[in-house]
């Protein structure tokens, strides 16, 4: 039969793959079919040798020179004809992902490959990062004083483009759309909390309600 020429490893990725897809094209996050984009090879097989070198013997090495920008910038020229699936629908695509495999590693000790994930970013999570942060950083003169962009998770923009949608972030600096240093600071936000106790992907399991 034909299911017997695919690795049980080529099911499982393409359930997580599909999975992700869907986090990042949800409601109203992605107006485009979202078949069509599952329907790139390319793209698919991008993300998936990122989760494969995460994984692999010499991970500590080399898969966090891997960077993620690269690999989003990747995935960007394999959805070029599709501009509306923007930086932002491509990091939760990317990051979902990773926090799918994570929950494979519940209980186990190398679930430390994971370190260097981001922490995928939407709505509830701007929220969730935002309002900790602000508590926190209060006493903390050092951290005040960067002066890291706050966001607006009702998807607002200000003319510092500091309140937008998580996915309407793009990497490109245009009137109507924000700069990738927004999804930055949300990461920097989420380090912060992490607090080198956690993980920055595990914050999106503590925070998220």
């Amino acid at each position: 039969m034909e299911y017997k020429k695919r690795s049980i490893n080529d099911y499982i990725f393409d359930f997580v793959y599909r999975s992700a897809m869907n986090d990042a094209t949800m409601q109203n996050a992605y107006t485009g079919s979202k078949d069509e984009l599952l329907k790139n090879p390319k793209a698919k097989n991008i993300v998936r040798a990122y989760i494969n070198s995460i994984f692999s013997s010499d991970a500590e090495q080399n898969v966090f020179n891997y960077d993620f920008y690269n690999i989003a910038n990747e995935l960007k020229n394999e959805f070029i004809d599709y501009p509306d699936f923007t930086f932002g629908n491509i990091q939760k695509l990317i990051n979902m992902t990773a926090k799918y495999f994570f929950i494979s590693t519940y209980n186990e000790e190398n679930k430390n490959i994971f370190s260097k994930c981001h922490c995928p970013m939407d709505s509830i999570m701007i929220k969730a990062v935002v309002d900790k942060y602000k508590k926190l950083i209060k006493n903390d003169k050092e951290q005040s004083e960067k002066k890291l962009e706050y966001f607006c998770y009702e998807g607002k923009k200000t003319k510092d483009w500091s309140k937008i949608s998580w996915s309407k972030i793009s990497d490109e600096k245009t009137k109507d759309r924000t700069s990738i240093d927004v999804y930055k600071n949300y990461q920097e936000m989420v380090n912060y909390l992490a607090n080198k106790r956690y993980m920055p992907l595990e914050m999106d399991f503590i925070l998220y309600e």
